[in-house]
């Protein structure tokens, strides 16, 4: 007799967080639980949307969830135009992801810094 097997999901978003809490679903922690010390949806944070055919600079409006599915609006401001992307809870690969821009201009910023040198500075004279 053949096995069946059947992907199971929290039954609502404050199920989803608790099990994220858990420990489960890691790889939705860049949405909804970043920092273990408090609990942020990230609502008005800009991310890096990328995907297969492109990539743009989104600001997070909305999260919501149904069925399995995690579904958050983002808004480009640059262009007014909206971006519903949604996510199987269960596949740890999706075709959506999000970085969190300041997340980026910190590694930027960090990598600047680690090249500075004092030494290589030049004086100038007072004239």
């Amino acid at each position: 007799m053949e096995k069946s097997t059947y992907n199971t999901y929290p039954a609502d978003l404050p199920e989803l967080i608790e099990a994220m809490q858990a420990g489960k679903y890691k790889h939705l922690s860049i949405f909804l639980y970043r920092d273990k010390s408090s609990l942020d949806m990230g609502f008005g944070q800009r991310y890096l949307l990328v995907n297969n055919t492109g990539f743009g600079l989104y600001e997070l409006k909305g999260v919501d969830y149904n069925a399995g599915f995690l579904q958050m609006l983002f808004a480009n401001s640059d262009t007014g135009c909206n971006a519903e992307v949604n996510i199987d809870v269960n596949n740890e690969h999706p075709e959506h992801y999000a970085i969190r821009w300041n997340d980026i201009k910190d590694m930027v910023y960090n990598e600047i810094a680690s090249d500075y040198d004092a030494a290589d500075l030049l004086e100038l004279d007072d004239e």
